[in-house]
């Protein structure tokens, strides 16, 4: 006997539709991390998600680490596949991270035949993640990275996976108009980071006002997942921060009070217990990597710089620091002289453009003067803070998506800084708050030149980086182009690179 899927009126019935679920989920497995499988039987915090009793339009769901998000939003997904001319999008910040949820999909309803027939249509590919079922069901990997290709479409259920690591604009302005035409669902599993707009959603959806517009919040640790290895999660409490710990596997909104990079530890990357140190005598720098700088000027506190290699990994090796008081122009001049390899890019505070290099000219002047080139760093601390966080929290798991960031051992003032690089203090009520750095200015000079090395280049940094209004008015405007990254020839006035983009003095003939 052929399938018969399940006729659309019975997304207007919350009895029909939630037995709907049920039996779907009776043909789901669970795949367990050591090999074999395990009926989908929803713990007791997936069942609220699946089963409200009622008509739920969003829903924000906020859960640790293996909590079993993921599998809650492909259950779901899955039984919208079982319905008749349905339309689902998966989504999530990067296209790779929608396999979380697409890929186990593609498995059930292309390999696995859960439904007895094969797909009319599927492509499962770095470009095109799509599946068609006979009935007309379909579904589609969608990601934050190209959000104009996410305009358009008319859709009954949008799960956006991990959305806390991307922006609002990406739901508002691309995605949620297209669940309009049929009063479509949306759904938000995610990790908490920070206090965001998802953060936003969450207090929305606890609210009475928003659940009887059709909201429902939904919250768990990953311990509440009856699946996970507690002798794995045990070992996670003793090896991360408590910021850590408490955000990715208790799942909580902190205010970020303390350190503003919380994942640092001042430990050797290939010690026992990991961290972001290195031992450039045991990993020498490559002087054929990719070379950068950030600069962060000071009238009334210290100038501080910092020298990175860029493996072919993109991971950041930071191998150099300088920090000092003076006129611009001196450190500009110790700079370039400290530079030992050749330079791709510097990054310079923004103030830099409207400094006083002392002689009437600009501060940024004053570096080109010195032989230093360099471009003008986002004014959005946001943005420098969070390019090193990502960095940092990748260097500490086992298999990062993002890049890495290490740091010589050497760099002994960077690594002060780091430790006394902190958050106001806030009171844990006071949510809505926009956090700020303790006694800006203040010890943090470093801190502030790691932030704008870790933006010299845009595919080293999160996707969303590359979308950021500011990074487009403050940068591009000034002739930042990923072409200038390329290999160029050493230039006949005594540069090496191209001028705007940062270079080395030809002293003597001698290339420094």
């Amino acid at each position: 006997m052929a399938h018969e899927p399940a006729s659309p009126a019975i997304l207007d019935d919350p009895e029909q539709y939630e037995n709907h679920k049920r039996r779907v989920f009776e043909k789901m497995e669970i795949r367990l991390p050591r090999g074999g499988t395990v009926p989908y039987i929803p713990h007791k915090h997936q069942a609220k998600v699946h089963f409200p009793g009622k008509i739920v339009k969003v829903q924000p769901i906020v859960a640790g680490r293996r909590g079993g998000k993921s599998k809650t939003g492909e259950a779901e997904a899955l039984a919208m596949m079982d319905i008749e001319g349905t339309a689902t999008w998966v989504g999530a910040p990067t296209y790779a991270l929608t396999d979380r949820i697409f890929q186990p999909i593609y498995r059930a309803l292309v390999i696995d035949k859960i439904f007895g027939v094969s797909p009319v249509r599927e492509r499962n590919n770095p470009s095109h993640r799509y599946i068609e079922m006979p009935w007309g069901s379909i579904i589609e990997g969608k990601s934050a990275e190209k959000p104009a290709s996410s305009k358009g479409a008319s859709l009954d259920l949008f799960i956006d996976d991990e959305c806390a690591e991307h922006g609002e604009s990406y739901f508002t302005e691309y995605v949620g108009p297209g669940l309009a035409d049929r009063q479509g669902r949306a759904m938000f599993p995610s990790t908490p980071l920070g206090l965001s707009w998802f953060h936003d959603y969450f207090k929305n959806g606890e609210t009475k006002k928003f659940q009887d517009m059709g909201w429902l919040s939904h919250r768990w640790r990953s311990e509440d997942n009856p699946h996970l290895d507690k002798a794995w999660l045990k070992q996670q409490k003793l090896v991360v921060s408590d910021h850590v710990w408490r955000q990715e596997y208790l799942a909580e909104f902190l205010t970020r009070a303390g350190m503003i990079w919380e994942d640092y530890r001042d430990e050797y990357h290939d010690g026992p217990q990991g961290g972001h140190l290195f031992n450039p005598e045991v990993h020498p720098i490559d002087p054929s990597w990719t070379h950068v700088m950030g600069i962060d000027i000071g009238a009334n506190h210290p100038t501080g710089c910092v020298w990175v290699a860029i493996d072919p990994q993109d991971n950041l090796w930071v191998y150099g620091e300088y920090l000092g008081k003076g006129l611009h122009q001196q450190h500009a001049k110790a700079i370039a002289a400290k530079t030992a390899y050749p330079i791709t890019n510097a990054m310079i505070s923004w103030e830099a453009n409207s400094g006083n290099g002392m002689g009437g000219e600009t501060v940024l002047q004053a570096y080109q003067q010195a032989g230093v080139y360099a471009n003008l760093a986002p004014k959005d601390f946001d943005m420098r803070r969070e390019a090193v966080a990502a960095y940092m929290r990748a260097t500490l798991e086992v298999k990062p998506v993002h890049s890495r960031i290490f740091i010589s051992d050497k760099c002994t003032a960077l690594r002060h800084q780091i430790k006394r690089y902190r958050w106001k203090d806030q009171k844990e009520n006071l949510a809505a708050t926009k956090p700020v750095p303790h006694r800006k200015g203040v010890d943090d000079d470093l801190c502030d030149a790691l932030g704008h090395a870790a933006v010299t280049k845009p595919t080293h940094a999160p996707a969303w980086m590359t979308q950021h209004e500011t990074l487009r008015d403050d940068n591009w405007r000034y002739g930042y182009q990923n072409s200038a990254f390329t290999r160029s020839e050493r230039s006949s006035d005594g540069y090496i690179g191209i001028p705007g983009i940062g270079t080395l003095p030809k002293v003597g003939g001698i290339w420094q």
